[in-house]
């Protein structure tokens, strides 16, 4: 007969698990996130020095994708195989000295480069996270527990907005060293910090947490080995048909709407509030001008998960979020002045901040757990091919017309695009959404 256990007993113990892991895994994705759109802060002062045109910039920023999605699948059966301890180490090592070396860019060519390695490094860091938090925590609570894992990349708008804007102000000049130059390297040498304290203090599963007693660990394996166990015998795949399974490439087109949006917006977002703002606007106005949309997604993200998780529906909770942002996007586009631009980013944030633990949830939840590994690392990798094309439409769209109305119109259609996709996938996989929350 199975042991029973209380409410209060399973609440702590959830709570226990989340104080000790997520506190650590916000940070690291903090810096990862930092890392990976600072060039946009960045992009107020390098442009002009390397002589990066607005499509050069476009394209270059969305390599970054590139690279993340040859490497992301690969780097995360390596996680499956060696464990997420030694093998997040490895990958913020890797990132945080390339970000260092974007301080010594010479020209487009370099630039090209260095976001291509990037996005290589990086690759299997997210994917990898979501994987573990499979293990640890149960569907009912993930999007709560994913919500505040994300949020640390939401968290490096807000403060890493005006850091870099202070970074590139204060730091101009010394040693000889222009202030977006000095923005990569004192954001770069976290990371590597951080690879070490992953590698002391981050457990690969519940059975070597030796912070839980035994009766909580026991608790945490039983309850992760009964929810796999029940999802796994309703279907047996292999490796490629995880690969080619509907299932997985519906999640990735929804994902890759989410990302060409959401990536576009961020990369672009300092230099479409510089133009509505004017020239003369200081670049840590314009900094500080870029925290309020990112404090929107925050507190959007952690309400809509929570809200999600008490109710225990995930596709409209998605598909509503991604109308806001579609909303927020067509009024920051239309704006005459800074006020309503402003306004409509902010809405935006809302809508964004809302989307994107939700999801992950839905993606965790109807994924058999024999496939989780490699599916949740081709949805992540084919999804963020989004960062490609939306950094790229955008530097297009505003190179043709010279304005930036055109390339947030195309941001605000990949989410009304994402709310269509969501709905569709909810119609093909309606089962394993109920019978999962169940």
């Amino acid at each position: 007969m199975d042991k029973t256990y209380t409410s209060e007993f399973e609440k702590q113990t959830v709570s226990k698990v989340s104080r000790r892991l997520l506190p650590l895994l916000v940070a690291c994705m903090f810096i990862a996130f930092l890392d990976r759109i600072n060039i946009g802060f960045a992009s107020l002062q390098m442009n002009s020095a390397l002589g990066l045109s607005s499509a050069a910039y476009g394209f270059g920023a969305g390599l970054f994708f590139i690279g993340y999605f040859f490497f992301e699948v690969p780097s995360n059966m390596i996680l499956e195989k060696i464990g997420a301890r030694i093998w997040i180490t490895r990958i913020m090592i890797t990132w945080g000295f390339i970000a260092i070396g974007f301080a010594f860019v010479q020209g487009e060519k370099s630039f090209y480069i260095m976001r291509f390695l990037l996005g290589a490094a990086e690759a299997g860091f997210f994917p990898g996270v979501i994987f573990y938090l499979t293990k640890w925590f149960r569907a009912k609570e993930r999007a709560a527990a994913t919500a505040i894992f994300i949020s640390g990349s939401y968290v490096a708008g807000i403060i890493g907005a005006p850091l870099s804007g202070g970074i590139m102000t204060y730091m101009n000049g010394l040693q000889g060293l222009d202030g977006w130059q000095w923005l990569f390297i004192v954001e770069g040498i976290p990371a590597v910090i951080l690879a070490f304290i992953i590698w002391f203090y981050l457990p690969e599963k519940p059975q070597n947490a030796k912070w839980l007693e035994p009766e909580e660990r026991e608790w945490v394996v039983d309850v992760i080995s009964k929810e796999e166990a029940a999802l796994t015998e309703k279907e047996h795949k292999s490796l490629l048909s995880a690969l080619a399974s509907p299932r997985t490439l519906m999640l990735s087109l929804v994902y890759v709407c989410y990302v060409g949006g959401n990536i576009g917006l961020q990369l672009w977002m300092p230099q479409i509030i510089q133009k509505v703002a004017g020239a003369a606007t200081s670049t840590m106005n314009i900094t500080l001008l870029t925290t309020l949309p990112y404090i929107a997604i925050i507190i959007a993200m952690i309400f809509w998960a929570r809200h999600s998780d008490k109710t225990r529906e995930r596709r409209w909770h998605v598909s509503v979020a991604s109308l806001v942002a579609a909303v927020g996007l067509v009024i920051s586009a239309s704006a005459s002045s800074l006020t309503i631009s402003m306004l409509g980013l902010i809405i935006t944030g809302l809508g964004m901040g809302g989307a994107q633990p939700t999801f992950w949830a839905s993606v965790t939840q109807i994924l058999d757990p024999k496939e989780a590994a490699v599916a949740i690392a081709v949805v992540n990798s084919v999804g963020n091919l989004g960062g490609f094309f939306g950094p790229n439409l955008m530097g297009v769209a505003s190179t043709i017309t010279g304005q930036y109305n055109a390339g947030i119109y195309i941001f605000a259609s990949c989410f009304v695009l994402l709310l269509i996709f969501m709905q569709v996938l909810y119609k093909t996989n309606q089962k394993r959404f109920i019978d999962t929350m169940s």
